[in-house]
C-alpha cells in the first residue's frame, strides 16, 4: 500500500498545523505559569461605594465615576452629611494649561504643550488618610500649522482626551495602591 504525493503533503500540512497548535498552548501555559499579566488589570477596591467630591467645573469627575461604575462601585457626587461614612476621593486644583513652546522667525507659533494636572486625596470611612495629597500631571507636544487650523484644533481636542484618559487611569491606579496598603 503506498501513499501518493497528495496524501503525503496532506499529512505534512495536518501535522505542522498540530505542532504550531502544541507551541501556542505551551507559550501560553508558560505565560501565565510565570506570573505573566496584562498591563492595566488592576486590583479590585476593598470598598463598594465612593464619594467623589470636586468643583462643579471637574473635568476628570465624569470619568472617573464611569470607571468606578464600570468596576462595580457605587458613586455619590458632592455628597451631603448624610454619606460622611463613606470613603472619600477628593479632586481638587484641576487645571489644563497650553503654553508656547517654539516660534518661527516670523513670531508665529510652531509648536504647543498641552497640561492638565489634577490633584487627588483619598479618605477612608472615618476621615484618616488614605493617600496623601499627591499632583497628577500629563502634557503632550504638537505642532502648529495657521493653514491647517481646524485639524490642529481636532488635534488639541483629542490630545487632551488622550491626557485625561490617562489621568484617570493614573488616578485609579493610585486608588488600587493605596488600597492595598490598608
Amino acid at each position: 500500500m503506498g501513499f501518493s504525493l497528495k496524501h503525503i503533503r496532506t499529512l505534512t500540512g495536518t501535522l505542522t498545523t498540530s505542532i504550531t497548535i502544541m507551541c501556542m498552548l505551551l507559550s501560553c501555559t508558560l505565560l501565565v505559569g510565570c506570573g505573566f499579566a496584562l498591563k492595566h488589570t488592576s486590583k479590585p477596591l476593598p470598598f463598594t461605594t465612593i464619594r467623589l467630591q470636586a468643583g462643579s467645573d471637574s473635568l476628570l469627575l465624569n470619568a472617573i465615576k464611569t470607571s468606578l461604575v464600570a468596576k462595580g462601585i457605587q458613586v455619590v457626587v458632592n455628597t451631603d452629611s448624610e454619606t460622611v461614612s463613606l470613603p472619600m476621593l477628593l479632586l481638587s486644583d484641576e487645571r489644563r494649561e497650553k503654553v508656547v513652546l517654539s516660534t518661527n522667525a516670523t513670531g508665529r507659533v510652531r509648536e504647543y504643550q498641552l497640561r492638565q494636572s489634577v490633584t487627588i486625596r483619598l479618605f477612608d470611612t472615618k476621615n484618616n488618610i488614605w493617600l496623601d495629597t499627591m499632583t497628577l500631571n500629563k502634557q503632550r507636544d504638537f505642532t502648529y500649522n495657521d493653514s491647517l487650523m481646524l485639524a490642529k484644533e481636532l488635534e488639541e481636542a483629542d490630545l487632551y482626551r488622550t491626557i485625561q484618559d490617562e489621568l484617570n487611569q493614573a488616578v485609579l491606579t493610585r486608588l488600587s495602591a493605596a488600597a492595598l496598603r490598608h
